[in-house]
């Protein structure tokens, strides 16, 4: 790796190569019925969310006994079934 003023070059991407990866995530999402990332497994958290995106964080809140945990097991279950781990 290139080290020049202290930016590592190799992890610099050229605006081709960002814009041909948002269109194509466009393309996805039109293909998907507008989800950009993985199915969360619920129509009603993908209409809102449109997928889960590794880069965001998702926090799950309510009062005790609500279904926090099932919510995420489900979510879990999924994310897990679609992306085959």
């Amino acid at each position: 790796a290139k080290i020049k003023g202290g930016i590592n070059t190799n992890s610099i991407e050229t605006t081709r190569s960002i814009v041909a990866k948002t269109l194509e995530g466009i393309r996805n999402a039109k293909a998907n019925s507008g989800i950009l990332g993985p199915s969360t497994g619920l129509k009603v958290l993908d209409d809102n969310l449109k997928g889960i995106r590794l880069s965001n964080v998702y926090i799950i809140a309510g009062k005790s006994s609500m279904g926090k945990s099932a919510l995420a097991i489900c979510i879990a279950k999924a994310l897990c079934v679609t992306q085959q781990l």
